[in-house]
């Protein structure tokens, strides 16, 4: 395996020596992936707590400061800011 060398656009390689270069990029970078997969599978309780940790204040990126709607709801609104009703047997809005 080639160790990486930087490369300019002025050198001439043989397509041996782009496919070298190819392979020992990619073990590198498989290399790096195992490595920090190996540590977030060894720390997963760790980081969803820091996922799942509520923010300071309460407060919600989406909503700026107006905290009666959750996301849920406003994700189920209209254009007109009006709820969403469940669809009837027909497949049509009720209301």
């Amino acid at each position: 395996m080639g160790k990486i060398r930087p490369i300019s656009h002025e050198d001439e390689l043989s397509l041996v020596e782009h496919l070298d270069e190819l392979r020992t990029r990619l073990i590198v970078l498989i290399s790096a992936f195992v490595i920090v997969g190996g540590i977030c599978f060894w720390q997963n309780h760790e980081i969803l707590k820091i996922v799942n940790d509520p923010l300071p204040d309460g407060k919600v990126p989406w909503h700026g400061t107006d905290h009666a709607i959750c996301h849920h709801e406003a994700a189920a609104q209209d254009a007109s800011g009006q709820p969403l009703r469940a669809a009837g047997p027909g497949g049509a809005h009720a209301g």
